[in-house]
C-alpha cells in the first residue's frame, strides 16, 4: 500500500492550514497560528520527526499521510478479516487503498489520512472492548486519549466510548475514564505551555471554534453548503464502488452482524458536526472512511456468494470496480487525482518563478487571498499584504516616492475597467495580475473591490 503513495507526493505545501503545519514544526505554538487550533501537538511531532530524514517540512508532513494512508488500508484488512473473514479483509484494504479521496489526502501536508486510519483503529479496538477482559476499557481510553493528540476530533467517539466501557461496570468506567483522562493531559498540557498558557490557549481555541462554526440549526443555508460539501467528500471515497456499498447496507441491516447503536454511535456524531457544525474540507469525511470500506466488502462478499454460476463475471467486475477507482485518482484530471495535485505545484511554481524573475523584493508588494500563506513561506523576501473581505486595507501598501509594483495572486479582488491593472498569462493559463504604482500612489482595498488613490 505504501508503494502506491510513495511515488506521487505533492512538492508544495497543499492549502493554507498546510503552511501553518510546517510553521509549527519548526516552532509550536497555538497561539501564533502554529498551527491553528487546537493545535494537533502528537500530529506536529511526528511530522517533526519524519522532516528530520527528509530535511524538508513539507516532504515530512507528506510521508506522515502516506504512512497514514498505508496504515488506513492495513487496519481495513484487520479489521475485515476479524469480523469478515479473510476475503473480506483483502476486499477492505482494497476498496481503501484505491478510494481516491483517501489517495488524494494520502499524497499531500494534511491530516486527512491520519484521521481516517485513528477513527477508524478506534472503532475496532471499542469494538473488541465490548467483550474484552477487564484491561480492555482502560486500553481503550488509553488509545483514545492518546489519538486525540494527533486530532482531537477522534474524541467525537466519546459517545462509544461511553456506550462500550458501561457495560463493564461503573468501576471499570470511572477507572478508564482516569486513564483516558491521563492520555489527554499528556498533550494538553504541553500544548498550552508552548502557546501562552492555558487561559490563552484555551481563549485562541473557543476562537477558533466560534469563527469555524459557520452553521447552525438556525442557519439552513449554511447546513445546506455543509451538507453538499458532505456528500461530495463520500461520493468521492465512494466512487464506481456505491452499487456494492448499497448492497453492503442492506446485509448489515439484514444480518445484524453489527449493533445498530455502535455503527451510529462510530459515523453518527462525525457526520452530524459536519452537518450543523463545520466542514472545511472534503477529507474530513475520511473519518467513515474504515467503515465504509467494511460496508463495501461485506456487499462483495455477499454478491460473490450469491453468484452461483456467475461467480467468476461477479469478480471480474468487482476488479474493474476497483481499477476505475484507482484510475479515477491516477489518470483522472478531477479535484480527487493525481493531475490536481501536479497543477497545484505546477501553478504554484510559475508565478513564483516568474515574481522572482520579474520584480525585485524592494519594489513589490504581493497581494493575496487564499494563497497568502504561501506567499509569505516561500517567497519571504517580498512584502506579503493579506487581501480580506469586508475591511479596508489603506495602510497596508504605503505610499513611496519610488514607483513600485503590486503583483496579485489569484482571483481575488476587482478592479474598475479602465484601471492599469495587466494580466500576465503563464504556461498552462496560469494568469497573474500587475499593477504599477505611480509615485504618490497607493493601492485602496475595500471589500475586494481595488482601486488607485493619490495623496
Amino acid at each position: 500500500m505504501f508503494a502506491l503513495r510513495l511515488p506521487f507526493g505533492s512538492t508544495y505545501l497543499w492549502a493554507w492550514d498546510s503552511v501553518l503545519y510546517a510553521r509549527a514544526v519548526d516552532h509550536f505554538a497555538v497561539d501564533l497560528g502554529q498551527p491553528h487550533p487546537p493545535g494537533y501537538l502528537f500530529y506536529v511531532l511526528a511530522a517533526r520527526l519524519a522532516s528530520s530524514w527528509t530535511a524538508d517540512a513539507n516532504a515530512g508532513l507528506v510521508l506522515v499521510s502516506v504512512i497514514s494512508g498505508g496504515l488506513t488500508c492495513a487496519a481495513g484488512y484487520l479489521i475485515g478479516r476479524r469480523y469478515i473473514g479473510a476475503a473480506g479483509g483483502v476486499f477492505a484494504a482494497a476498496i481503501l487503498a484505491t478510494n481516491p479521496l483517501l489517495w488524494q489526502y494520502s499524497e499531500v501536508a494534511y491530516p486527512y489520512a491520519t484521521l481516517a486510519f485513528l477513527m477508524g483503529a478506534l472503532g475496532a479496538l471499542l469494538w473488541w472492548a465490548r467483550r474484552g477482559g477487564p484491561a480492555a476499557p482502560v486500553a481503550v481510553s488509553l488509545a483514545l486519549g492518546a489519538a486525540a493528540g494527533f486530532r482531537q476530533d477522534v474524541l467525537l467517539l466519546g459517545g462509544l466510548w461511553l456506550y462500550v466501557v458501561t457495560r463493564h461496570g461503573w468501576r471499570a468506567t470511572a477507572t478508564a475514564a482516569v486513564a483516558g483522562a491521563v492520555t489527554c493531559l499528556a498533550w494538553l498540557i504541553p500544548t498550552a505551555a508552548q502557546s501562552g498558557g492555558l487561559s490563552t490557549y484555551l481563549g485562541t481555541v473557543l476562537s477558533q471554534f466560534v469563527g469555524v462554526s459557520g452553521a447552525g440549526v438556525l442557519d439552513p443555508g449554511a447546513i445546506g453548503q455543509n451538507a453538499g460539501g458532505t456528500i461530495a467528500g463520500l461520493r468521492a471515497q465512494v466512487g464506481w464502488t456505491w452499487p456494492l456499498l448499497a448492497l453492503g447496507v442492506w446485509v448489515a441491516i439484514r444480518q445484524r452482524r453489527v449493533p445498530l447503536t455502535f455503527v451510529l454511535l462510530w459515523i453518527g456524531p462525525p457526520l452530524a458536526l459536519y452537518l450543523v457544525g463545520h466542514i472545511g474540507e472534503w477529507g474530513y469525511t475520511l473519518s467513515v472512511a474504515v467503515p465504509v470500506a467494511i460496508a463495501t466488502a461485506m456487499g462483495a462478499l455477499h454478491l460473490l456468494a450469491s453468484g452461483g454460476s456467475l461467480r467468476p463475471l461477479a469478480a471480474v467486475g468487482m476488479t474493474a470496480v476497483l481499477a476505475l477507482n484507482g484510475a479515477t485518482f491516477v489518470l483522472g484530471s478531477g479535484p480527487f487525482s493525481l493531475h490536481e495535485i501536479a497543477r497545484h505545484d505546477q501553478i504554484l511554481a510559475e508565478q513564483f518563478d516568474y515574481v522572482r524573475a520579474h520584480f525585485p523584493p524592494r519594489d513589490t508588494f504581493v497581494v493575496a487571498q487564499g494563497n497568502f500563506q504561501h506567499v509569505a513561506h516561500y517567497m519571504p523576501e517580498y512584502a506579503a499584504v493579506y487581501l480580506p473581505q469586508g475591511r479596508e486595507v489603506t495602510g497596508l501598501i504605503p505610499t513611496g516616492s519610488r514607483q513600485r509594483w503590486v503583483v496579485l495572486f489569484g482571483a481575488e479582488g476587482r478592479m474598475p475597467e479602465r484601471s492599469r491593472m495587466e494580466r500576465v498569462v503563464l504556461p498552462n493559463d496560469v494568469q497573474l495580475r500587475v499593477i504599477r504604482l505611480r509615485s504618490g500612489e497607493r493601492l485602496i482595498a475595500q471589500d475586494q473591490v481595488l482601486t488607485l488613490s493619490g495623496d
